[in-house]
């Protein structure tokens, strides 16, 4: 929770970018490309709600578990 909204920020995209990773790698599975969905769509939900909203401990459990 105090963590700087600007690093919540830049590290809600990097793992959005290690999410989408998962989705092309070479010993990609079914169940890692389910995760890695999972991931990205909680972390596209959550991190404008955490940018507006930094105190708001329900996004930014969505944004941790997107991670």
């Amino acid at each position: 929770m105090t963590l700087p909204i600007s690093l919540s920020a830049t590290s809600g995209l990097n793992a959005i970018a290690h999410a989408a990773e998962g989705l092309y790698a070479q010993d990609s599975n079914p169940v890692m490309s389910m995760l890695a969905e999972e991931g990205i769509r909680s972390l596209a939900m959550s991190l404008p709600l955490v940018w507006d909203h930094p105190q708001d401990i329900g996004a930014r459990e969505v944004t941790q578990y997107g991670a």
